[in-house]
């Protein structure tokens, strides 16, 4: 067991104001802050937080904070790797959040997110970015470098047509892509620039093909630009509730497939002889 010392110390280093119906932050917050849990209160403006040199965590999900109201606040603590902004009533992301050059971890899901900025490659240490139910038509067009440590990205339930990279690629690390419950009914020619790609959903999208409808001449024929054999590293892949009539042949190419969703999709009894074959 730890220490009586030891405890006292962890405790002042991690503050837990959630679900406390807070409409401001506590005042006289220890210095010695690495964790602030302010989420699930009713929180509308956000006190000044960059003197919080230590602070690495900071959740404020799940209250009533505003763009302009985490513009007013100034800069966020320097040091912070973890930012859960979610559930709250963002219309842009504020020039604040884009200075955190250690951030690891951004939470943005349940907001009125219409764009993500060029300027997120500022992030550039950023592993996840969570934007999932936002109201988001275009992504994800990115200043150089990109974002070069990304490995997930949700961008499920929002309003996107198609998937957009910058030239050579914007996130060439991504492994893991929730494009759900979106409105891409053509199959991304930029999927063909994540061949590291591991788990990729298009679940509820109305889908009608796993190639592309551009093409490019191959010897005498012509191939489409971009198609699921590329995506040879894939492991999971969702295409549940699409338009799909059937699967490619080429499907058979993904060596590592291990799980197909293809529910409401393909006739019951079809279903275990193409999650047999893709398998292979």
């Amino acid at each position: 067991m730890p220490s009586a010392s030891r405890l006292e110390l962890v405790l002042s280093s991690h503050g837990d104001y959630s679900r406390s119906a807070l409409r401001e932050v506590p005042a006289g917050l220890p210095d010695g802050l690495t964790r602030l849990d302010l989420s699930h209160n009713e929180l509308a403006e956000l006190s000044p937080l960059g003197w919080l040199g230590e602070l690495t965590e900071l959740r404020l999900a799940d209250n009533l904070l505003s763009s302009p109201a985490l513009h007013r606040s100034g800069p966020l603590p320097p040091a912070l790797r973890l930012l859960d902004l979610s559930s709250n009533r963002l219309v842009a992301l504020p020039p604040a959040v884009l200075r955190l050059s250690s951030l690891l971890l951004l939470q943005l899901g349940g907001q009125r997110l219409r764009m993500l900025p060029r300027q997120l490659s500022q992030l550039a240490a950023l592993v996840q970015l969570e934007a999932q139910n936002n109201e988001l038509t275009e992504a994800l067009v990115l200043d150089e470098p990109g974002l070069p440590q990304l490995r997930r990205l949700n961008l499920c339930g929002n309003r996107l047509r198609e998937l957009r990279l910058s030239a050579g690629g914007a996130v060439p690390c991504l492994t893991d892509l929730d494009l759900g419950s979106n409105s891409i009914k053509v199959w991304p020619d930029a999927l063909s620039k994540l061949p590291g790609l591991r788990r990729l959903s298009l679940e509820n999208n109305g889908l009608t093909s796993l190639r592309s409808t551009s093409s490019l001449p191959n010897r005498r024929i012509w191939m489409p630009t971009s198609a699921i054999h590329q995506l040879s590293e894939l492991s999971q892949l969702n295409l549940a509730r699409n338009s799909l009539s059937a699967l490619p042949l080429e499907i058979q190419q993904l060596k590592h497939l291990d799980s197909l969703d293809v529910s409401c999709l393909l006739p019951s009894w079809l279903r275990p002889c193409i999650l047999r074959t893709a398998s292979r």
